[in-house]
């Protein structure tokens, strides 16, 4: 009997098992990567100024440490760009801003009265952002979702619905001249933001109705603002390139008849020189493109569709670099839907899922996450906190297998091909890599409910880190042959 029930085990060891050989190609190189991040909306203005310090600490030490606990597991996720939200100054106007929750109101740094920046308003992010530059960060962007409530049509932090820029042609030189002070007062605090975004999801008709800040804006518009904050920029012999377009979502990129006329076709628009709304040839445009992956996601023939066209699209703007600047799990598929804390692997393993696909098929150079701590009952947060308790913060899976991409693929690092050979669901093991002149880095996400034994290419010691259902990051080694665990993602590094 004993040998009986040995045979069997042996046997389902070797179906929940399937043997892969591993082949990475150095010489078919594709997109360098910038960097991995997320934002400090909305929530980090709140956490930055009231939360108590050692809690603070906890969550700059996971967002953005590079460093390793006894075991070699990191202690965070080592991202490696900060987005720093612009804010226009609803918090101020309380319930007069239409935005019913607090925390979806931002403290503005524009003085109607003296014309002056005063960016002391927003304390909570400035730790945060002074604490990210302390603990490594390198990169940041400064990004708005509206202009100041001072300068606005209706004097709100939304467009109360138009389908156009809530701010008046004759205001573009007074929003110009306040970006600019902005980022002159953050110099002075030694933050050198290298790109700067003023406009934000512009297909939306933001209004009452969104909860929070936000202007549409018509295609038109945005490129002659743009020239104007180039001109304004150059007076002021700043540095800091300008963002477009932050796309709602990626049809709006590449589709010249979709819902938003006037403001879709945008890569075409502002980058192709034949159009009248061209800015690539502006010296302050970053030689980026940038567009958010909501709503594009599921099911799985869209994500890969959606991508594809996307990739195939900037191999026409050569000079181009595409950013997925923002996205975080706010669709209701059948696969995942957005309402509902989830702390486990689960909403994790679908962000990965996304992250393989604009990595590899979209050649993303910049993957960027939404709010990266949340108080919300809902999957858009890294890291999440309580309202009414400064004791609670929770750290997520969707954090530790982001870090599984922003703490080893670090700037500067080129995707190379990677390729899986044997038997498997090519929509369940998915493989990338990415390599510099010192190491390779190969993320590999198991969907499956099953284990695969890998055969990789070299003999040599790698370090290897899991996230899982039960481990974040965990620290483990391998040499020419690995285990993936059912339902994780595991990094490895040469």
């Amino acid at each position: 009997m004993l040998a009986l029930l040995l045979s069997c085990f042996q046997l389902l060891a070797q179906e929940s098992s399937s043997s892969l050989q591993l082949n990475l190609k150095s010489s078919q190189r594709h997109q360098l990567i910038k960097h991995f991040g997320a934002s400090d909306a909305w929530s980090i203005q709140y956490v930055g100024k009231d939360w108590e310090e050692d809690k603070k600490e906890q969550i700059a030490q996971w967002l953005f440490s590079n460093e390793l606990g006894e075991d070699g597991s990191p202690l965070g996720i080592g991202l490696t760009t900060w987005r720093y939200n612009i804010g226009a100054g609803s918090a101020e106007q309380g319930d007069a801003s239409e935005i019913k929750d607090p925390w979806r109101r931002s403290f503005g740094i524009y003085d109607s009265l003296t014309q002056k920046v005063k960016i002391a308003n927003q304390a909570g992010q400035l730790w945060f952002l002074k604490k990210a530059k302390t603990l490594g960060v390198e990169h940041f962007t400064a990004f708005a979702n509206s202009p100041p409530c001072a300068m606005t049509k209706n004097r709100l932090a939304h467009g109360g619905g138009e389908t156009s820029l809530n701010l008046s042609r004759e205001s573009y030189p007074l929003y110009a001249q306040f970006l600019s002070d902005f980022l002159m007062e953050m110099e002075k605090e030694q933050i050198h933001f290298d790109l700067i975004s003023p406009f934000n999801e512009p297909q939306w008709d933001w209004g009452k109705k969104n909860g929070q800040e936000g202007t549409a804006a018509q295609n038109d518009e945005i490129a002659e603002f743009v020239s104007v904050l180039d001109k304004t920029f150059q007076q002021h012999q700043l540095k800091t390139k300008i963002e477009v377009a932050e796309s709602a979502q990626y049809n709006y990129a590449y589709d010249p008849s979709s819902n938003r006329p006037e403001r879709d076709h945008q890569l075409w628009n502002f980058f192709h020189p034949e159009s009248p709304n061209y800015i690539g040839d502006l010296q302050l445009v970053s030689p980026s493109f940038s567009a958010h992956a909501y709503f594009t996601t599921s099911p799985l023939s869209k994500l890969k569709s959606s991508r594809q066209v996307m990739g195939n699209l900037m191999k026409d703007y050569k000079n181009l670099s595409f950013y997925q600047s923002e996205y975080c799990l706010l669709e209701n598929n059948e696969e995942v839907k957005g309402k509902g804390k989830d702390l486990g692997i689960d909403p994790a393993l679908y962000m990965a899922k996304v992250m393989h696909y604009d990595l590899t098929v979209a050649n993303a150079a910049s993957w960027q996450w939404w709010i990266s701590v949340s108080p919300y009952d809902y999957k858009d947060g890294l890291i999440y906190v309580d309202k009414k308790d400064k004791t609670i913060v929770e750290d997520s899976k969707c954090l530790w297998v982001l870090g599984n991409y922003s703490r080893f693929v670090k700037p500067g690092m080129q995707r190379i091909s990677a390729q899986l050979k044997g038997q498997f669901n090519q929509d369940e093991l998915l493989v990338s890599a990415f390599q510099s002149k010192n190491e390779t880095v190969t993320v590999i996400v198991n969907l499956a409910d099953q284990p695969f034994d890998i055969t990789l290419q070299s003999r040599k010691k790698k370090q290897v880190y899991i996230t899982s259902a039960t481990e974040n990051l965990k620290h483990t080694s391998c040499k020419d042959k690995i285990t993936i665990q059912p339902r994780s993602v595991t990094t490895i590094v040469k």
